[in-house]
């Protein structure tokens, strides 16, 4: 399983670069003694893995906006439960 040299996330096979540290992900903790923690550069293009790993970890920002959208999800799922129960009783 690769792992992050400077944040200590695990990840999944076939993943090769950290979402939250932009590091590129070694084997084993054990091998970042050879490799320096180096943010790779923004220009470089992602693989489809490393694409997905943002739905793995989401960041900070992302995982505020899911949560807003989970609560307006279950608001809108209560008012409709709200409005079928009144329409039932009238």
């Amino acid at each position: 399983m690769p792992w992050c040299p400077k944040c200590k996330s695990e990840f999944r096979s076939g993943f090769t670069v950290c979402n939250s540290c932009g590091v590129r992900l070694v084997d084993r903790l054990s091998d970042f003694d050879n490799i320096s923690a180096v943010p790779i550069s923004e220009g470089q293009p992602a693989d489809e893995a490393d694409e997905n790993t943002a739905l793995l970890h989401p960041s900070p920002g992302r995982r505020r906006a899911l949560a807003v959208l989970r609560g307006l999800i279950i608001l809108f799922l209560s008012l409709t439960v709200i409005l079928l129960i009144a329409s039932n009783i009238s």
